[in-house]
């Protein structure tokens, strides 16, 4: 009755019922909750997961492909990378960390094997002509060596040194059914300087074990096993527009231009930099028959979803890097291929000798896939196609020719790689896959562009070896086949091991992910040895430990920024740097973005990032009046330098508090209670450091793996999937600090007398509410209840008096409260006016709040 009184005298505003957004569940996968788990990388700056084929039949972390358990005969991958579901309830190929898009529907490796012997599976499911002298090589409960911790094991990505947090690693180990042990070990860098933290590098050692086991029933039809002819290779869906909510579900945009390709252009050493990149290109359908696109048209560098886009250009690449007898030490001898050559190539003939395919037509997993393209005759013949006459580099299975190719075998029977004889003089590269088919047909090797001509603006090319790209092709993805990217094949006497060295990264045109696989390689050259204990991380540049920070609101209604002194045990610390992201003001991406990732982290002025840090907008975009999509600072940045703290400085911002030594409280105008802010705080060192080809810098700082008391490790969900709808969004304010989840700055719990008395007033922001607060971020729309007293309880009703929303405050850690505009039966409110009414202990206080989006 008092509810329904309060609403007489008022008058309704015209409603606009909006529908409520569709929401996805999600499979956990939170480090240390279990005994075995994926690989989830996202202390760099380049994200993505790796799934191991012996976790299919033990926990829920598998791929949704491979539902039938480890024992199904018709699984194909020894390793799956990116998301385990539908849903991307892990990160795949994202880049820069945290951002909420993601390059590729899913990738991943397998292992094939050639067999002349027709009884080496004659029980084979697959259909092919030949499918008894083929197998994948994948996990079964039942083979030998599954009950051997040192052959089966999953082990959870860590920290190398907790206290630095300068690297992470990942672990996995099993038996496959030829036969084959695999070992894989992924490592990853956290230095955003010089690329360092742009890529993982995975290698994958194989066993030959002898012990052959290809229908997994435990019974092995052969002990002492040679592998004859094993290749392995990596394939990928590429979508490039895949976004993920702040429900911790996906969406994806149609719209853009879904590109790969390969790159054979030289590097600045003189030698092709062999890597299959992904990327934006323009929207398909502006481009002409004769590959022009109309003024104001070019849209490339387009990764958005929304109605009004972003430039954002970020692509993706892999490579391999090295395939060596033993483990993956440098040092080692290369492994041969059955053929007698390296096995990728070096120097002017790097990439000769392995295998870059594109599938459209003639299979690997597309819709317009032959039926025996995706089987392991179909893969084994595609992964090595470089050594056939024609592969399938022009993407027509009828015109795949698997005779020798004639440029560097004299001789040998179709369809048998084991027959093939080189030529004694006069072999040049072998030419039956697509990675350079720019030499045989020139520009119509490329469906478009490529965009990218050595020019970082109209005015400035790039340094020699960078940003140009004329050798190779471009192919537009229709998700009718995957790009491929394979080596091999190479045979193994019984305890023969060879590790596959191969690394994938992220960054900003093409320029960006030619430098991480450049200093990648350099990376590989300098510090690995036998892993993990071979491993000098010490010859790389090492910024100094990153602190422990937390954030929380300061009694003046600022925010309070506390940290350890970790950073200072190294010889050469210097200093600290205070970082801020902030939902406000606005920004377009063109106009910074992306554009600072690689060397904000330069900048010692206060403020945002200036125009010397940011890299060039291509030239060749001109879709300018499309990318007008105002974007809000999110936990991957851009962030605002707030403080330089010297270390001479120091002893000004000393305050024990724990195991914290240091406090700086953020005065700054922008903070403001209600909104939504992301710190971290980088530690710096001076002197002088040295990076691939001779670059050197004089000062290396610590980076965001400390956002808002972050962990740098994969807690279940995104730090961006905020939403009270993701069933994954840690509970607990630890865990939501170790997520490194959005911080808003909130008033302290008053008192109730307090209120009572008028000291302090109970007030909504924003009220009216129009079409989005300034707080709000991503997708989320809320209003802010300010100065909420403990055991409280706040009713909304629409004019009629029926009441929409309803709730008890107990034990908040703050004095806010942020409602959602969802009624309590889960839809989202209309417009008009509402009646709130706050009953807390001793009182009640009653007002209106307009909703008018």
């Amino acid at each position: 009755m008092v509810y329904r009184k309060l609403t007489q005298a008022l008058v309704a505003f015209g409603l606009m019922l909006l529908l409520a957004s569709a929401t996805y569940g999600q499979t956990e996968t939170r480090q240390g909750s279990s005994p075995a788990s994926s690989g989830v990388f996202a202390a760099g700056d380049y994200w993505d997961g790796f799934t191991p084929d012996n976790l299919t039949p033990y926990t829920a972390n598998r791929w949704w492909r491979e539902t039938a358990g480890a024992d199904a005969l018709n699984n194909h991958t020894f390793v799956h990378m990116g998301n385990q579901d539908r849903l991307w309830n892990v990160p795949t190929t994202m880049w820069p960390g945290g951002w909420n898009y993601s390059q590729y529907w899913s990738h991943n490796m397998r292992i094939v094997e050639f067999n002349p012997d027709p009884n080496f599976f004659p029980t084979s499911p697959h259909s092919s002509a030949n499918k008894a002298n083929y197998s994948f090589g994948t996990f079964g409960s039942k083979l030998a060596g599954v009950n051997d911790p040192s052959r089966n094991y999953v082990r959870l990505t860590k920290w190398v040194d907790e206290n630095k947090r300068t690297q992470v690693i990942y672990e996995a180990g099993f038996p496959t059914t030829l036969g084959i042990d695999v070992k894989i070990v992924a490592r990853q860098f956290t230095c955003n300087w010089s690329n360092l933290n742009d890529f993982i590098i995975m290698e994958v050692t194989l066993t030959n074990k002898g012990t052959l086991d290809v229908n997994k029933d435990g019974v092995p039809e052969k002990t002492g096993n040679k592998i004859n002819a094993l290749c392995l290779g990596w394939q990928g869906t590429p979508s490039i527009s895949h976004y993920f909510t702040t429900t911790g579900g996906r969406g994806n945009d149609f719209n853009v231009g879904r590109n790969t390709g390969y790159v054979g252009d030289p590097d600045p050493d003189g030698a092709p930099w062999d890597m299959v990149v992904s990327f934006p290109g323009v929207d398909p359908t502006r481009v002409k028959p004769d590959r022009t696109v109309d003024a104001g048209r070019s849209n490339m560098g387009v990764n958005g979803a929304q109605v009004l886009k972003s430039y954002t250009d970020v692509w993706t690449f892999n490579s391999f890097l090295a395939v060596k007898q033993g483990t993956a030490s440098p040092s080692n001898a290369d492994k041969t291929t059955i053929f007698g050559t390296h096995p990728i190539g070096t120097g002017a003939q790097r990439g000769w000798y392995h295998t870059v395919m594109q599938g459209n037509g003639i299979g690997g997993f597309g819709a317009d896939a032959p039926p025996t393209s995706s089987t392991p005759e179909g893969l084994h013949k595609i992964y090595t196609g470089a050594w056939y006459q024609n592969g399938g580099k022009d993407n027509n299975a009828a015109n795949q020719n698997f005779n020798p190719n004639p440029n560097f075998f004299a001789s040998g029977t179709a369809g048998n790689p084991l027959t093939f004889v080189p030529k004694t003089t006069g072999a040049t590269r072998p030419n039956g896959d697509k990675k350079l088919y720019s030499e045989e047909v020139g520009v119509a090797a490329f469906s478009q562009g490529p965009w990218e001509d050595g020019k970082a603006d109209a005015t400035t090319n790039y340094p020699t070896g960078y940003g140009k790209w004329t050798k190779g092709f471009v192919f537009e993805h229709t998700y009718g086949g995957d790009i491929m990217n394979a080596v091999g094949p190479f045979s193994l006497g019984v305890d023969e091991s060879i590790t596959v060295v191969w690394v994938q990264g992220g960054g900003y045109r093409l320029e960006g992910v030619q430098r991480a696989l450049y200093t990648a390689r350099w990376a590989y050259q300098n510090a690995w040895g036998a892993a993990p204990g071979g491993y000098n991380e010490a010859v790389l540049p090492i910024p100094p430990p990153a602190p422990v920070i937390s954030v929380s609101g300061a009694p003046s209604g600022k925010t309070l920024i506390r940290w350890d002194g970790r950073a200072e045990t190294d010889p050469l610390f210097k200093g600290y740097k205070i970082w801020r992201a902030q939902p406000f003001p606005k920004f377009k991406m063109i106009d910074g973005g992306m554009r600072g990732m690689d060397r904000y982290q330069e900048q010692m002025d206060l403020g945002e990032t200036k125009a010397a840090f940011l890299k060039p907008v291509n030239p060749k975009f001109d879709a300018f009046s499309e990318v007008q999509t105002l974007m809000q600072a999110d936990s991957y940045g851009p962030y605002r330098l707030v403080k330089v703290i010297p270390q001479a400085q120091l002893s000004q911002y000393a305050s024990a508090s724990g195991a914290f030594k240091y406090a700086y409280e953020d005065k700054d105008d922008d903070v403001l209670q209600g909104f939504t802010y992301f710190y971290y705080i980088s530690a710096y060192k001076e002197g002088t450091f040295t990076g691939p080809g001779g670059t050197t810098t004089t000062r290396l700082e610590s980076h965001k793996v400390n956002v808002n008391g972050r962990s740098g490790l994969w807690m279940g969900t995104y730090p961006f999937a905020n939403s009270p709808l993701n069933a994954f969004l840690p509970k607990d304010l630890a865990s939501q600090r170790l997520l490194g989840a959005a911080f808003v700055l909130a008033p302290d719990v008053p008192k109730a007398s307090d209120i009572a008395s008028g000291a302090v007033k109970i007030f909504v922001k924003p009220n009216p509410y129009k079409r989005t607060a300034l707080f709000d971020v991503g997708l989320e729309h809320k209003v802010a209840f300010n100065n909420i007293p403990d055991n409280s309880k706040i009713t909304i009703l629409d004019v009629a008096g029926q009441i929409v929303f309803q709730q008890t405050i107990q034990n908040p850690t703050n004095g806010t409260f942020f409602w959602d505009l969802f009624s309590k039966d889960g839809m989202e409110v209309a417009n008009g006016l509402y009646i709130y009414i706050v009953e807390y202990p001793g009182g009640m206080e009653r007002n209106y709040l307009a909703i008018m989006r």
